[in-house]
């Protein structure tokens, strides 16, 4: 099969494919409008995947959805609600779900993280990178659906700290904002960066109060939920300088991971120096 370098069909954060002759360039913010739930996990996952089967369904053209057809090991509706984003395979009833024994649809060490995407000429085998996700992780999730269940362990699985599993620590926040923006408008990006460091300093300095606010804003949020969140998370709302070290470490374990493309600058991605 040849290669046409011309085609891209991902890169950074966006899909290009072929919607009834039209091209459509769909990102990950657009993904996670699409899934009406919080399983960010999912969507993150789902939106991967269908960047590695975009590039390798479009080696001389560019994907087309009306030939799709998806096959998926992994039940989660995060996914599904991403992949149809995608593709509009789930909504055209061309999506199918082959559950692996023992799953029982529930995040375990069973669920496969598997696609085998289709075009009908050539089929697209993604899989997740084995040691990708922590073996600790899932010890977790096999022990939630035991009665060995404890308190902790679902606070654990709420408040899953990477860090704590083999990741780098990395910054709880990240503004992020592009080159022309910077350049152009710098009091907006200073102001939007004063304001999210005042409001992180009143939730580090009066979280029954930030929690209470929280909750008046969105009274559909569980409060207990809420405060555990916000005790684990509360030693690291405190605005500070980024750590060029912290930022090194966590960008070579992305790279390693897949989850860049190529090695990250530190001192030309970040403002270092100061908090935000």
């Amino acid at each position: 099969m040849s290669t046409n370098p011309a085609v891209k069909a991902a890169e950074g954060v966006t899909i290009r494919i072929k919607d009834q002759g039209k091209v459509l360039e769909l990102d990950y913010d657009g993904a996670i409008c699409q899934h009406p739930g919080s399983l960010w996990w999912g969507t993150a996952v789902g939106f991967r995947a269908m960047q590695v089967a975009a590039q390798a369904l479009s080696q001389n053209d560019l994907w087309d959805r009306e030939k799709l057809y998806i096959v998926s090991g992994h039940p989660g509706p995060g996914v599904k609600d991403t992949i149809d984003y995608v593709t509009g395979a789930a909504s055209r009833d061309r999506y199918n779900v082959v559950v692996a024994e023992g799953c029982g649809m529930q995040c375990n060490s069973k669920m496969k993280y598997e696609w085998w995407v289709s075009d009908g000429e050539q089929t697209a085998n993604i899989n997740l990178r084995p040691d990708f996700v922590p073996r600790e992780f899932y010890d977790l999730t096999d022990r939630l659906e035991t009665n060995e269940t404890t308190k902790e362990d679902i606070k654990s699985f709420r408040i899953f700290k990477v860090n704590r599993y083999g990741a780098p620590p990395y910054p709880e926040l990240i503004l992020t904002a592009s080159q022309h923006t910077i350049d152009s408008d710098p009091e907006l990006v200073d102001s939007m960066v004063a304001a999210t460091t005042h409001g992180y300093e009143f939730a580090s300095d009066h979280p029954d109060r930030a929690l209470d606010d929280l909750l008046a804003e969105v009274p559909s949020l569980d409060r207990g939920d809420q405060a555990a969140q916000l005790h684990a998370l509360l030693p690291d709302l405190r605005p500070a300088p980024f750590d060029p070290g912290v930022l090194r470490e966590w960008a070579a374990w992305d790279l390693e991971h897949g989850l860049l493309e190529r090695p990250l600058d530190v001192e030309e991605a970040f403002r270092l120096g100061r908090a935000g």
